[in-house]
């Protein structure tokens, strides 16, 4: 995750794994393994996937208090 001048931008290695989302037909069990999710939801990983190519950053609408929420996880 970036955040910087009030603008949020996905973090790269989001992108990356992604990317990684193979585009040919693959089997429930392939797409549940790779996602943990079952096979009817690969379309809208797929157009996601292409939409996250040119997001633009997210501004902070406002100038008042912020709350920056995070978990404990050390994995990024």
């Amino acid at each position: 995750m970036n955040l910087k001048d009030g603008k949020y931008q996905t973090g790269k290695h989001i992108v990356e794994e992604l990317q990684k989302f193979p585009d040919e037909n693959l089997s429930k069990k392939q797409v549940q393994q790779f996602l943990r999710i079952n096979a009817r939801q690969t379309q809208a990983v797929k157009k996601l996937k292409e939409e996250l190519q040119n997001l633009p950053p997210l501004q902070i609408p406002s100038e008042g208090k912020r709350i920056l929420q995070t978990d404990k996880s050390d994995k990024y």
